[in-house]
């Protein structure tokens, strides 16, 4: 209980000033946490689903095959979009930054946001969110992406220091 007190206090915004009473909503810090579980895995981070076959490294791929798959299979997709632009967006935010500044890779971090948020709040749409539970975690992980990136961020910042 007191290490999710810890991951929670980590998505709390820095600007909220002293004696702010600010908790961040448990679901989100449930889900993260779930998904940073599943992608300890450095393979996990590039599938939609363990057993899955085919391996994805860039979200234009999975847009791709989100549009071309069936109601069930696309859900997943847009979960993982989610998931993954969180992902990489937090912990990768220095190599993104790096790639997209020298050249490397031709979109930037805003990008990743942009598209972790449209993914988050497509799945939030979809019924099967309310089948899992996570609807409410869903939209409020569109509407707050920034944040909980920023928390991943922060957890990335620490590590490297």
């Amino acid at each position: 209980m007191r290490a999710n007190y810890r991951l929670q206090r980590l998505f709390v915004p820095h600007d909220l000033g002293p004696g702010a009473a600010f908790e961040a909503d448990r679901a989100q810090s449930h889900y993260l946490a779930h998904v940073l579980a599943l992608f300890a895995d450095a393979d996990r981070v590039h599938r939609i689903q363990p057993e899955a076959d085919r391996a994805y490294e860039y979200l234009v791929d999975l847009s791709l095959a989100a549009s071309r798959a069936d109601a069930e299979h696309a859900f997943l997709i847009h979960v993982h979009m989610g998931n993954y632009a969180m992902f990489m967006s937090g912990f990768g935010q220095d190599w993104l930054e790096y790639r997209f500044r020298y050249g490397r890779r031709a979109v930037s971090l805003d990008y990743y946001v942009q598209s972790g948020r449209a993914a988050y709040a497509t799945a939030a749409r979809d019924r099967r969110a309310d089948h899992f539970s996570l609807r409410s975690a869903f939209t409020s992980l569109a509407a707050t992406f920034e944040r909980y990136r920023g928390g991943l961020a922060r957890i990335a910042a620490a590590q490297a220091a």
